[in-house]
């Protein structure tokens, strides 16, 4: 109430004084306020020079004529200064011997409140010196191949990722100093057919995994010769923590041992056994029609079967007989995305080992193919082997190596994802955890619907990311994870692979191809050796 008596009061002293003592409350707020804008105005131009140096850095390897750079340079400033008053750049001063850049920028800022009292415009300046650094980077690029990334998502992710190896690969003259790794992955990851004979692969059947789905342990690679019929490369998930973690394989420890993937034959659905056993391929005695009381034929150990006759014998006790892939020649009829055999749902491309050849990434880039089930956990895993020192790729330096650091990046459209089959033994299709019946995904995987066998995937992964960003307990930040949610709406999901990432600024999103492209470019520029210093 005093206040409006006071704006009320007409003497004639009132007014004036008001008036007087208002000039400096309105300087004030004006300082205030242009301050602030000031400040904006500078942060957005020492921005615009610091990407504008970074950018220039780029191209030394590729031209050292100074007008072309500064073309470039001027281009590339203006559109990273829109919405400042006057930008301009001064000439830029490099040397490539040095790998040094240095831009200075200009812009003028206006006061809106203080230019009515006679102050202003300011000159802004800000300056950047970029200078290519003596570091070198090992990345493992973790591609999501699955189905659900068939058409426009996969050609998009083809020229996301090529753009990443485009800028860091260029962004060195000693190539040397970038080395990638390709890891396409679908329900499984595919290491290559050509290590079957590697010593980190179990090739003497030495690891329990092989007696799992076998009346006896028989050997892979035997059955897969036995019927004439290729490994494709695939490889099945280890069992217990060997499962999250990096541990060395060692034949003195079978167990650590990969073990390659065998889809066995299910059972011939017959009569009323209609349980949808999908992986059907072979007659369920093989071509052993004639076989002796006890199931065996000539007294042959190998070709033991538990019964001649089908209808007398469990789904279970023929699904584990090996009699029936002696000298036969499998189906190989298609099963949606997949074919129907011993390499069942081995649908995704090889790993590339890490490699300093740019073109050899690209090539297998733009290979890549997407079929079958998704599993980020197993992408997720041999990203982190690829960049490890030890077997089974050796490629990737000791992690004591100065100067040296690797990075995943992990890129994924959707979730986990399981087919189950809790209408039969198996609870599920087969995959690289086996069958759920197995309990290898979990200790009780076997009793699991689909929606636990999903869950018990998403715990796998988060386990093995924590694990794989703590990888060097000397240094926890040896691997560093970046993480790309393509087209992902599921908040569940956003937020794993934002806990996976080695910060919430490196779990990157995006909503369509463009965005997609973005992401990788803006990732590469945060791993090249480019470094700015002022």
């Amino acid at each position: 109430m005093q206040f409006r008596k006071f704006f009320r009061d007409e003497a004639g002293g009132i007014m004036p004084i008001f008036a007087v003592s208002l000039v400096p409350v309105l300087s004030l707020v004006g300082a205030a306020v242009d301050l602030a804008g000031i400040n904006r105005a500078y942060d957005k131009l020492q921005v615009a020079v610091d990407t504008t140096a970074l950018a220039v850095n780029h191209e030394l390897h590729l031209t050292t004529v100074q007008n072309s750079i500064q073309t470039k340079a001027n281009a590339y400033f203006q559109s990273q200064a829109v919405g400042l008053e006057s930008p301009d750049m001064k000439p830029v001063e490099f040397s490539v011997a040095d790998g040094r850049v240095d831009i200075t920028g200009t812009a003028k800022f206006t006061p809106q409140v203080l230019s009515g009292f006679g102050f202003g415009p300011y000159n802004l300046t800000a300056k950047a010196r970029t200078v290519m650094g003596d570091q070198s980077i090992e990345v493992a690029l973790v591609l999501d191949n699955s189905g659900s990334m068939e058409g426009s998502k996969l050609t998009s992710l083809k020229t996301a990722a090529k753009s990443l190896v485009n800028i860091l690969y260029d962004s060195v003259t000693a190539q040397t100093r970038v080395k990638i790794s390709l890891v396409p992955f679908s329900g499984a990851v595919n290491v290559g057919a050509d290590n079957a004979t590697s010593d980190w692969m179990d090739k003497n059947a030495a690891s329990p995994a092989h007696s799992e789905n076998f009346v006896s342990a028989k050997n892979r690679f035997t059955l897969y010769s036995e019927m004439n019929t290729a490994w494709k490369g695939c490889v099945e998930s280890r069992p217990g923590d060997l499962m999250v973690n990096d541990t060395a394989p060692t034949t003195a420890d079978p167990i650590t041992l990969f073990v390659p993937m065998f889809a066995p034959d299910e059972p011939d659905e017959e009569g009323e056994n209609t349980k949808e056993f999908v992986n059907n391929y072979l007659n369920d005695n093989g071509k052993w029609t004639d076989l002796d009381n006890d199931g065996k034929k000539d007294d042959n150990e190998w070709v033991n079967c538990s019964a001649s006759d089908r209808s007398s014998s469990t789904d279970q006790a023929v699904q584990k007989r090996v009699c029936k892939y002696k000298g036969v020649t499998p189906s190989t009829s298609s099963y949606g995305s997949t074919t129907k055999g011993p390499n069942f749902w081995c649908n995704s491309d090889p790993i590339v080992p890490l490699t300093a050849t740019k073109q050899t990434v690209i090539d297998k880039i733009n290979a890549m193919s997407a079929k079958g089930y998704t599993n980020i956990h197993e992408g997720l895993m041999w990203g982190w082997r690829v960049l490890s020192p030890g077997a089974p790729f050796t490629e990737g330096v000791s992690y004591t190596t100065p100067n040296v650091r690797k990075y995943i990046i992990l890129m994924t459209d959707g979730e986990n994802t399981i087919n189950s089959r809790s209408e039969n033994h198996n609870n599920s299709d087969y995959s690289a955890y086996g069958y759920a019946a197995n309990n290898r995904l979990a200790d009780d995987s076997d009793d699991m619907n689909g929606s636990e066998l999903k869950t018990a995937m998403d715990d796998r992964l988060e386990e093995a990311c924590e694990n794989a960003k703590n990888d060097d307990p000397n240094n926890p930040e040896k691997i560093t994870i970046f993480t790309i949610a393509f087209q992902v709406n599921a908040q569940a999901t956003l937020q794993r692979l934002k806990d996976c990432a080695s910060s919430d600024s490196m779990a990157k999103t995006a909503s369509n191809g463009t965005e997609l492209d973005t992401a990788f470019r803006n990732i590469a520029k945060e791993l090249g050796p480019l470094r700015l210093t002022q």
